[in-house]
């Protein structure tokens, strides 16, 4: 979904009540994505520090949507402080209202139709308040779209905004809504700044795709007309403006979101700026408000409702460890989760589609797993090139072993939108347009053993229309069969907004199965199965429990039978009667670092609990963490630590392993009793990977591994294996019948990978012996690292056809190695002086200084190329174009690993 992020407003002179002067302590209203839990309060006595007040203060209770964003208030004279904000993202015709004394015991929430005599208009965007004492009235204006009454300039009819605006003394009468500012281009988020008498300040931005910053104009009345705007004052990807006076500076503060972080600038003039980023700090989550002042004792108030919810903290999955992660590296610094083994089982490519899907589709993603009938299952949807945009199908793959996968076989494919189709509010119609799918559950085992699998057909009729606003086709259902071969298709729920005679396919109890249509039944039947639904549902659909849009459901059972739920963003509730009902609103875990992606959650087959997910604010790394009773975690180790490059740009595509998803309760267990998740990477390419249960970061000793010498199967039983479909990694048989763990490497774009974790060591010994196959190309790198994978050694088999060594920002010589040949690289490290010395083949290599210090060692890591720094938490977000050569072939190079020994000396 197209992220726009609005608002905020400001009264900033200070108002007279009662009591006398206000004190000086600036409030903070907020919002937390994905903005259902409600409003949430910061303060600050000096306008640059802010101290989070927690929330929700009032929940979110009028509007389709259930969320509640951008919360605008203002005191009034009489005292009364007065809040309005968003209530939908698309197709609301008004905002929410309410209104409080002390901000904490609030009115009646109230939905406002301001735009009710627009039937076009298509949002009510980020309304704020302005009180103009002068008139002694309040000014509400917000941004909406009405298409095809603005010249459209760069900006889409459904996205081409203007300000507009309705005065009211009373909040119970309203003046019909006019048009407020109309700056010859798209804008949003505008608040008025008053600075003297006939002297205004708007702060606007500038929301054409170009631009996205923002700008001020100046008027002499707060209803404008606004002239004089400026230059941008920001950078691009900036908005949700809102100011306070401090002395004699002007503070604008922005969201700065294409970092994911504020920014502020300050002026005495609204002429000149100087950035103070660095002189501001907010809470974690804070989202766009608006600034105002309050006294001391509606302060104290708000405090002691702060301290009160900390001690009424409900039973929730909580995280109390103290490890977490740096996104400046893609494996966060964390340590791995032992035995990992990651597996690339689909890579998408446009040029050589019978090496992936077989059509060359290039956005793969939200994956769903099973495991039934001893094999395993993977359903992936796919698009051309981006999210959203059709036409979308979805495959499937199937492994018996969680190693070989086969192609990928088209399980629902594009279904045809009939000719002159159209969903209300949108001014799209239907041509020779095909479905988009979508959907969170892939999987239904019935209580008889029958497997029925699902998908979701939407209608997109642009690339930004959601197809998962409730007005789409329906979902679909077929039955797996223990052959491999799939039943029909049928629709098992349709949205009622769909014309039912228009279906390609039958209704599910239109079959002759019997035993079908009592599966289908009783999945229905079944309200956690009905809750993954809710994304793409009607929005009153009466099989869902909790009908507001908290996404990506997932849940386990705790050993005393309750269900915890688990929602993106780390959102999080507890059922006592199997999700009918849930115990209170769902909120962010505490301690959980998950910003807009998913969470998965799951008791593993030692009788712990484990959740992974992204612990950041961005998609990557990806880790698990682990708890004894389901509700406390107390860990976090790595799962997948890499962002391959994104070879395909497209809509909606993001970097990163992202929309995790493992084996639902039901829905079978493997017999390793591993933990299997399943997850795309830059929604591009498919990936599994099983860890080891009990989950650890912690070596069992020292390596020992002779490949030839270790059980069959067992092999890799320590490693962590980074195994791709053109680099694969695993186990082989040489020319000579011996067992190597081989690392081959045809990918033009990435690298094969394979890793031992050992115990923590300052004086490490290690042995090792590789095979090369060839020594005119390719190269393997091996480092030695500490826990957190930062290197301080680094040795390489170079594509030159050279042994090196890295010394600083050069390398060193050691030899030149020959194809075929055996080599046995033995080293001692030692932190304390820096140094390690090195034999190759018993020949004395000398003594070397490490390129980086550290101050224990950890892990051993064998790669065949060199280490990705590419996305950093600066890079843009959205990326539409494709790397150049995405269809290169290079010939393949092997090295073959014959063992590694290590101890401490």
């Amino acid at each position: 979904m197209t992220r726009f992020i609005y608002s905020f407003s400001i009264l900033f002179i200070l108002l007279s009540c009662t009591s006398g002067k206000e004190d000086e302590i600036y409030l903070f209203t907020s919002f937390r994505e994905p903005a259902t839990d409600g409003l949430y309060l910061s303060y600050s006595r000096d306008g640059y520090h802010w101290e989070d007040l927690g929330g929700p203060f009032l929940k979110p209770e009028v509007g389709k949507s259930g969320i509640m964003r951008d919360p605008s208030v203002v005191k009034g004279p009489d005292g009364t402080y007065h809040m309005v904000w968003t209530t939908e993202w698309r197709g609301g015709n008004g905002f929410g209202y309410a209104s409080s004394s002390d901000l904490l015991h609030w009115s009646e929430e109230k939905y406002i139709p301001v735009m009710d005599k627009e039937p076009e208009v298509v949002n009510v965007w980020a309304p704020e308040i302005f009180y103009d004492e002068d008139e002694d009235r309040y000014i509400i204006i917000w941004a909406s779209t009405i298409p095809h009454r603005y010249e459209k300039g760069e900006e889409e009819e459904n996205n081409n905004h203007r300000m507009y605006y309705v005065t009211t003394k009373d909040f119970k009468t309203f003046s019909d809504a006019r048009l407020f500012l109309d700056p010859g281009f798209s804008v949003i988020d505008a608040v008025i700044v008053k600075r003297g008498k006939e002297d205004y300040v708007l702060v606007l931005k500038d929301n054409t795709r170009p631009v996205r910053a923002i700008r001020v104009a100046f008027g002499k009345t707060p209803l404008g007309p606004f002239d004089q705007v400026s230059e941008p004052l920001t950078d691009f990807l900036t908005e949700g403006p809102t100011v306070l006076k401090k002395d004699d500076q002007w503070l604008l503060y922005y969201d700065q979101y294409g970092d994911k972080r504020y920014g502020a600038i300050a002026t005495g003039d609204f002429r000149t700026f100087e950035a103070i980023d660095q002189k501001i700090s907010l809470p974690e989550g804070h989202k766009h408000g608006t600034i105002s002042t309050i006294s001391e004792k509606v302060l104290q108030g708000l405090l002691a409702a702060q301290e009160e919810r900390a001690q009424k903290t409900p039973d929730t999955v909580h995280y109390t460890g103290k490890t977490l992660s740096n996104i400046d590296y893609h494996h966060g610094q964390l340590p791995p989760a032992v035995g990992v083994h990651a597996r690339q089982l689909l890579r998408a490519s446009r040029e050589h589609p019978e090496q992936a899907d077989g059509f060359g589709w290039t956005y793969n993603h939200a994956p769903n797993m099973a495991y039934w009938n001893n094999t395993f299952f993977v359903q992936y949807l796919s698009d051309p090139a981006g999210e959203h945009i059709p036409p979308g199908q979805t495959f499937l793959m199937t492994s018996g072993d969680g190693k070989s996968w086969g192609k990928p076989q088209v399980l629902f494919p594009p279904y045809r939108i009939p000719d002159g189709w159209k969903k209300e509010g949108h001014e799209g119609v239907a041509k020779n347009l095909d479905a988009v799918m979508h959907q969170r559950m892939g999987f239904y085992t019935a209580s008889d053993g029958r497997l029925l699998t699902l998908a979701y057909y939407g209608i997109a009729l642009d690339k930004k229309d959601d197809p998962n606003d409730g007005r789409g086709i329906g979902r679909a259902v077929r039955e797996i069969y223990r052959d491999g071969t799939f039943g029909p298709i049928y629709f098992i729920r349709y949205n009622k907004s769909w014309d039912t005679s228009k279906s390609a396919y039958p209704f599910y109890t239109e079959s002759s199965d019997k035993g079908f249509v009592k599966a289908c039944d009783e999945l229905l039947s079944k309200p956690l199965m009905m809750q993954q639904w809710v994304e793409e549902a009607d929005r009153d659909d009466s099989l869902i429990p909790l009908k507001k849009q908290f996404k990506a459901f997932s849940y386990y059972h705790l050993d005393d039978g309750r269900v915890v739920g688990l929602w993106k963003h780390a959102l999080t509730s507890i059922s006592k009667d199997g999700g009918e009902h849930w115990e209170y609103h769902p909120v962010r875990a505490p301690g959980f670092v998950n910003s807009n992606a998913k969470i998965w959650g799951q008791k593993t087959s030692d009788g712990k609990f484990a959740t992974v997910y992204n612990p950041s604010e961005y998609r990557w790394p990806l880790a698990v963490s682990t708890s004894k009773d389901g509700l406390e975690y107390t860990d976090l180790m790595l799962v997948h630590g890499e962002i391959t490059p994104m070879r395909y740009g497209g809509n909606y595509k993001s970097y990163g392993p992202q929309y995790v998803r493992g084996i639902l309760e039901g829905n079978g267990t493997p017999p390793d009793g591993k933990l299997w998740v399943t997850y795309s990477v830059n929604k591009e390419d498919i990936w599994v990977a099983s860890v080891p249960v009990p989950l650890t970061d912690k070596a069992e000793g020292h390596a020992a591994d002779v490949f030839d010498r270790l059980p069959d199967g067992q092999e890799l039983r320590n490693w962590n294996v980074y195994d791709l479909v053109l680099a694969p990694a695993g186990i082989e048989k040489g020319q000579d019948g011996k067992k190597y763990l081989s690392l081959r490497d045809r990918d033009a774009f990435d690298y094969a990978r394979a890793e031992r974790v050992i115990p923590e060591t300052d004086r490490l010994k290690t042995s090792f012996t590789v095979v090369p196959q060839q020594n005119d190309h390719g190269l393997l790198q091996i480092e030695f690292q500490d826990r957190k994978g930062l290197p301080a050694v680094r040795l390489v088999f170079d594509q030159d056809g050279i042994l090196k060594t890295k010394a600083g920002a050069r390398f060193k010589n050691l030899l030149e190695y020959e194809a075929g040949q055996s080599y046995t690289i033995t080293l001692e490290l030692n932190t304390a002086t820096r140094s390690y010395t090195i034999k190759i083949n018993g020949d004395d290599k000398g003594t070397k200084i490490f390129y980086a210090p550290v101050a224990s060692f950890g892990r051993i890591m064998f790669r065949t190329g060199e280490q990705r720094h590419f996305p950093t938490p600066d890079t843009p977000a959205d990326n539409y174009d494709d790397l150049p050569d995405t269809g290169k072939q290079v010939p393949e190079a092997a090295f073959l690993l014959e063992s590694l020994t290590t101890e401490t000396f």
